[in-house]
Parts: structure tokens; C-alpha cells; sequence
């Protein structure tokens, strides 16, 4: 587990492993988008990396759309949706990055952008 100091730290090495991107820490979370066909938000936590789809209420084919493509990128990301309000439910796909090392991160984030989501 990475604590709030290591993730800050974290989030320089990112942004000096990129030059065509930025990211941001926020409390507890590093943020970025990847512009792809679409332009998802990346979520870095403690322990997990997220791909956030940036449109509410998506319909299942969608979602399984997504999940084969992703599940390309890494066979273990999950998806899950979350509420922000009753009525808006979102779709964050989530890969598990406990026993991932820091530069494994950066190859999985570079490996995402090359995919052709």
C-alpha cells in the first residue's frame, strides 16, 4: 500500500515520465484524462488505478464493449458503476495495483494510451 507521501512522490515521477500529459494530485489521488477516441479520467489511488468513462447511464452492450476492450489492456480490470445522484450512474473500470511497482504503473498507462479504445 502506498501512503499519502509515496502517491504525492508518485505523481512527480509520473509527470516526468510524460511529456504529452498531466497529472494532478488531489488528497488522496493522483487525476488525468487519456485522450483516446474517447477521454476517460484516470484515477490513481492507494491501491487501484481507475478508467473512469465519461458519460453517465451507459446501457450493458456498452459496458461489455468496453470491458472486452479494456480487458485487452489488462485481463484484470473490473467494472463497476457508481451513483452520483439517483438518477446518474457512472462506469469506472478498476485494476488492483497492490503488487504493482511504480514504473509497472507507468508501462500499464502507456500501454493504455497506445490501445485503440
Amino acid at each position: 500500500m502506498r501512503n499519502d507521501f509515496e502517491l504525492k512522490k508518485f505523481n512527480e515521477e509520473l509527470n516526468n515520465s510524460f511529456n504529452d500529459q498531466t497529472f494532478g494530485f488531489r488528497d488522496n489521488y493522483i487525476i488525468s484524462k487519456i485522450e483516446k477516441s474517447i477521454s476517460f479520467t484516470v484515477f490513481i489511488r492507494k491501491e487501484k488505478i481507475g478508467l473512469k468513462y465519461p458519460f453517465k447511464n451507459i446501457n450493458q452492450d456498452k459496458i461489455d464493449a468496453l470491458t472486452t476492450l479494456i480487458s485487452e489492456i489488462h485481463s484484470d480490470f473490473k467494472h463497476k458503476k457508481y451513483k452520483t445522484s439517483p438518477y446518474n450512474n457512472y462506469s469506472i473500470w478498476e485494476l488492483n495495483t497492490e503488487e504493482l511497482k511504480n514504473n509497472e504503473i507507468i508501462d500499464l498507462i502507456k500501454k493504455i494510451k497506445m490501445h485503440f479504445l
